[in-house]
């Protein structure tokens, strides 16, 4: 990414993780010591020229509210124009969280299914929380060691 990139956080869809979460407080430091620019997206992804400022959007964990079929599409063409495309989802996936990212992540090639993952080995606090050490390498993940799934 560029020197000083923007990422966009989405703020329009209920989102259960957001800046001022607790449990972001490292990784919020992490982008504004590293020079990021955060920018919070809070009239969803119905513009794809409005999403073609950000270098990188982070979508978290949508909860009760599913993303529209334009922004499905929107988003895509963001991914297949270069933009970064981070999805996080939590626990039970879709329908616990009662939204449809699954309709974008097939898009990409993957699915979040509807259960948990417990470690009994390396895991922080609870074993519903496994850490994570085998990072594939991409720009997205550059300088991530570890991470608490």
């Amino acid at each position: 990414m560029p020197e000083k990139a923007i990422i966009g956080l989405d703020y329009s869809h209920n989102n259960k993780l957001q800046l001022e979460t607790s449990s972001y407080n490292e990784f919020t430091h992490f982008l504004f010591v590293s020079g990021y620019k955060l920018a919070k997206i809070q009239a969803g992804f119905e513009s794809l020229k409005k999403l073609q400022i950000y270098d990188a959007i982070i979508l978290s964990t949508p909860n009760n509210k599913e993303l529209s079929q334009d922004e499905v599409e929107n988003l895509e063409q963001y991914v297949k124009l270069g933009g970064n495309l981070l999805i996080v989802s939590s626990m039970g996936g879709d329908h616990t969280n009662r939204t449809n990212l699954n309709e974008l992540t097939q898009k990409f090639g993957f699915e979040f299914l509807p259960n948990q993952i417990f470690d009994s080995m390396k895991y922080i606090n609870l074993q519903k929380r496994p850490l994570i050490s085998k990072i594939t390498p991409h720009l997205i993940t550059e300088q991530v060691n570890q991470l608490v799934f």
